[in-house]
């Protein structure tokens, strides 16, 4: 106990010029800059797996010597640790208790704030040689080189719709299930992905995690965002083939062309209905 005191008391006098963090010790310094650098020095002796802190390191390797016997009570999968399923159990909660405190951005565990701090600080040392963008961290520089080479096409067995690996097959395959194993913790309602919970969840507290890195607006959803962007900050366009009017996106192109085919949504005739009835009862009246 008084060992811990004394470390909250003394001075740290070796800071990280990466995230002004401080250490006591120049060697706990040097260890903790190996995660703004990608490097991960300590690799698991049993599958080779690579991690850059040795408490992460020590309980990946439990993982291999414990059964899993601690199950999620929403999902039914089991873990080796109590550690393990805590932090998996806010997959289904969308608990994220590790505020950015630049930009109020909320995180499921300590590491992912530690690596989303990196993209505050601008220090992007890893450059593709293919088109020269540059990368905070290793792991971003890799899976922008995957868009250069040829996509994976993994057919869904159901609806044979196309994904592009196997973690997005694996989230589409509960569309064709009545499982709905993510649950709101304010409203009790249930859904069948992890990404509708958290964009539901913003209905209650808010919260606009996206935002425009030219313009400063921020959205709730990342389509929003990425709608904004196309509109307002690209001179790219989707004309019409059979007129030759522009529209900012592929979905306004497709309603403008029903327009010249005749064909109109369901939404579209019950809207039409609706508004006729309206103005009829509003000349009767």
């Amino acid at each position: 106990m008084t060992t811990h005191v004394k470390n909250h008391s003394e001075a740290r006098p070796f800071k990280c010029d990466e995230c002004d963090k401080g250490f006591g010790k120049k060697a706990d310094l040097k260890k903790h800059q190996l995660i703004h650098m990608g490097a991960k020095p300590l690799k698991c002796t049993i599958c080779g797996k690579g991690f850059s802190q040795a408490f992460y390191c020590r309980i990946h390797i439990q993982s291999h010597a414990s059964e899993n016997n601690f199950p999620c009570t929403h999902c039914q999968k089991r873990f080796p640790t109590q550690y393990k399923l805590s932090v998996h159990e806010r997959w289904h909660t969308t608990e994220r208790p590790f505020i950015c405190e630049q930009c109020g951005m909320h995180f499921f565990h300590p590491s992912g704030l530690k690596r989303h701090m990196g993209y505050h600080i601008g220090n992007r040392p890893f450059l593709c040689a293919q088109c020269g963008k540059t990368f905070v961290y290793e792991f971003d520089l890799k899976k922008h080189q995957r868009d250069h080479g040829p996509k994976p096409k993994i057919p869904c067995p159901v609806c044979q719709k196309v994904f592009g690996s196997n973690g997005l097959i694996k989230a589409h395959m509960f569309t064709h299930t009545s499982v709905k194993p993510y649950r709101c913790d304010i409203c009790d309602k249930t859904f069948k992905q992890s990404s509708s919970l958290s964009s539901h969840k913003r209905l209650h507290t808010g919260e606009r995690p996206y935002h425009c890195d030219m313009c400063g607006k921020t959205y709730k959803l990342n389509q929003h965002l990425k709608e904004h962007i196309i509109i307002h900050h690209t001179a790219e366009g989707h004309p019409c083939d059979q007129c030759g009017k522009v529209f900012k996106l592929p979905r306004l192109l497709k309603a403008h062309e029903r327009l010249h085919s005749g064909e109109r949504s369901e939404q579209t005739r019950k809207y039409s209905h609706t508004s006729r009835r309206r103005r009829h009862s509003s000349k009767r009246s």
